[in-house]
């Protein structure tokens, strides 16, 4: 049985005390069943044109999704992005394999290779020998809000092109795949279902284009179980840029510009009324770092407070982000952060 690819990423969860209705009460009689309606009531009008979108969306985007087999036995998902025959996927689909069994809507299977992989986006690109694909629309991640409708697609534990539907919950997101794995930043969290099978597979928007690449679901380490409605998506503008610098090198083109490169994984920001409550300043929290990398190097621990990069005081990760993009890689970058009740500045050699 092939196993479905999919990250999960830890969060920790404050347990509420609930109870039970009728405690200690007997049971009441059911009353009688209503009767049932002489003919089907006809749905609301909104609903009917919310569901012709979704039905539209899917079909438009349902001929460009793959199904990815490893000679690992894993099964995971793709996006067609060219006629072509290159397909998207997750890194973590894909990673030690050199086999590739790449599935097509039409039941046709081809041989895949890895031409490319970026295992801090986990991002790949998979090639196939094949003209005439129908490839993808890509959409703009930039663009998405809490609240809208998105529809994930992919095929969660063998059942191939599954459909589930949820909304973006929130952007932005820091996560972090399990107990020292690797950081995610900028991630899409949706409530649309994801199981181990979609990594790979697209989210979609009601216009059919693809706004992520479906990638991680949550787990309550204190229950060692998956989280239900909370999972995430790498943005399609990172995939995107990818693309488009995987493109340039397979061309000979000269490479874009590195990128600096601090080497952390962020979380959420602490606001006011967290900073009052716990007693530590607003601020920029440190998840996880790379070992060896600048800021392992600079001395930025885990848990460890960003409060102020470059003379300048930092209140999101978004700000801190701004900060480094400013910057070069080898560019000097003076940081201060809060550590058990002390700020300490460190000197960090961005990365690149």
């Amino acid at each position: 049985m092939r196993k479905g690819l999919l990250l999960l990423v830890v969060f920790s969860f404050v347990a509420t005390g609930c109870s039970w209705f009728g405690r200690g009460n007997p049971t009441p009689t059911p009353g009688p069943y209503p009767a049932p309606a002489a003919a089907p009531q006809p749905a609301p009008t909104g609903a009917v044109d919310l569901e012709q979108a979704v039905i539209a969306a899917v079909e438009r985007t349902t001929p460009s999704v793959v199904s990815i087999g490893t000679d690992q036995g894993g099964l995971g998902s793709g996006i067609i992005v060219s006629e072509d025959g290159q397909i998207l996927t997750n890194a973590h689909v894909v990673a030690g394999s050199r086999l590739l069994a790449v599935g097509l809507p039409d039941g046709r299977t081809f041989r895949g290779r890895v031409v490319a992989a970026d295992g801090s986006v986990d991002l790949a690109l998979v090639k196939i020998d094949a003209q005439g694909l129908p490839a993808a629309a890509l959409g703009d991640s930039d663009q998405l809000k809490p609240g809208q409708f998105v529809i994930a697609i992919g095929n969660p534990l063998g059942y191939y092109r599954t459909v589930t539907f949820g909304v973006i919950s929130a952007t932005n997101r820091n996560v972090r795949a399990g107990p020292g794995g690797q950081g995610l930043e900028n991630m899409i969290q949706t409530s649309a279902p994801i199981n181990p099978g979609n990594s790979g597979g697209p989210l979609v928007n009601l216009r059919g284009e693809v706004v992520g690449v479906n990638t991680a679901a949550a787990i309550d380490p204190t229950l060692g179980e998956k989280a239900e409605g909370i999972a995430f998506a790498v943005p399609v503008n990172t995939a995107k840029q990818r693309l488009q610098q995987w493109a340039r090198a397979a061309a000979g083109a000269p490479a874009a510009p590195a990128q600096p490169f601090l080497g952390v994984t962020l979380g959420e920001t602490i606001d006011p009324f967290l900073a009052r409550v716990y007693g530590i300043p607003t601020g920029v929290p440190v998840v996880s770092v790379v070992p060896g990398g600048p800021a392992d190097q600079a001395g930025i621990r885990p848990g460890d407070i960003i409060v102020q990069a470059d003379g300048r005081r930092v209140e999101t990760a978004a700000e801190l982000v701004e900060i480094i993009r400013s910057k070069r890689p080898g560019d000097k970058l003076e940081v201060r952060v809060w550590r058990r009740g002390q700020e300490l500045t460190l000197t960090v050699t961005l990365g690149g």
